[in-house]
């Protein structure tokens, strides 16, 4: 069982803490999905979700890794995988890791978060792209919204959470395309 999983994690291949993961060679049926996120619509969180397996991982790392995006959000693309029981200070660790910034060690979450605004907030007008994967909870997301201009999150979930509507919601494939 072991070798099956380092095989998956052999697969993909990660630059830094935070970097987003190369894309797999192929998404059927993905394709139309990304490009409706990579809409510039103004909203500061979109949302993916689907049952387990769905591939919303999978259409996240190749939204981070389309041209178009990687144009807009150049080296401030932060993919950090969150899980059901998350730790805030370890994820903005890496955030500060991930931007070659000395790693701070924080006595709350909440001293985390306000370290972690303070340097988005120190690159101005630059976008910037926080991908939350794996997310189990609203409030975790609430945690990193800041009213920063050209920031967004995008979060993938096996839950919709209503503050943020309803998400794109990926749909099964089709045995063709599976």
């Amino acid at each position: 069982m072991l070798e099956g999983v380092n095989e998956v994690f052999n697969q993909v291949e990660i630059d830094g803490p935070c970097s987003a993961p190369d894309p797999l060679e192929s998404t059927p049926g993905l394709d139309a999905p990304m490009k409706e996120l990579v809409k510039d619509d103004g909203m500061q969180v979109i949302l993916v979700t689907a049952l387990g397996g769905a591939g919303k991982t999978t259409l996240v790392k190749k939204l981070c890794a389309d041209d178009q995006v990687k144009d807009k959000f150049r080296e401030n693309i932060f993919f950090v995988t969150v899980s059901k029981t998350p730790a805030v200070k370890v994820i903005i660790q890496r955030i500060f890791q991930h931007k070659k910034r000395e790693v701070p060690t924080f006595q709350t979450d909440e001293a985390a978060i306000n370290d972690l605004e303070r340097l988005l907030k120190s690159y101005g007008q630059k976008a910037m792209l926080l991908v939350l994967d794996d997310v189990w909870s609203e409030s975790l997301v609430q945690k990193f919204m800041f009213q920063l201009p050209n920031y967004k999150i995008l979060a993938t979930s096996r839950s919709v959470f209503p503050q943020f509507g309803s998400g794109h919601q990926l749909k099964p494939l089709n045995d063709e395309a599976a």
